[in-house]
């Protein structure tokens, strides 16, 4: 937290809950459970950039997108731990309102979306 208060990082408060949602028994399952977070992360960056330049422009494809992009992680918890569903969806959840904020230029978007994603790498 206090790398993440120093130096003002957005979302940081996903770091905070990270570091809660990834420990375990020991420090090998936590190691993998941080690396499965950070790769959680990333996929749901690249997955909301790809959509967001996709879906954006128009607004029928948009509400389709996001509706498909918040019921995406759900099913995923059959297949996978609940924590890695977890860190998709947060990155998800937290992605849509940047894009869909209007006084944002698209340059400002991207860059709050991976700050977005980088919030796990702090976090482990």
């Amino acid at each position: 937290m206090l790398v993440i208060m120093t130096f003002q990082i957005p979302n940081g408060f996903l770091g905070a809950i990270f570091v809660l949602l990834i420990s375990r028994e020991n420090p090998t399952a936590t190691l993998v459970a941080g690396f499965k977070a950070i790769a959680a992360f990333m996929l749901a960056t690249l997955y909301t950039l790809i959509g967001a330049a996709m879906f954006v422009a128009d607004p029928l494809t948009h509400f389709l997108g996001v509706g498909i992009s918040y019921s995406h992680p759900f099913p995923d918890q059959h297949h996978q731990r609940l924590w890695d569903s977890v860190a998709f969806g947060f990155t998800i959840a937290g992605a849509i309102p940047l894009w869909d904020r209007n006084t944002l230029n698209i340059n400002d978007r991207v860059s709050n979306t991976l700050w977005l994603g980088g919030v796990s790498r702090s976090a482990s």
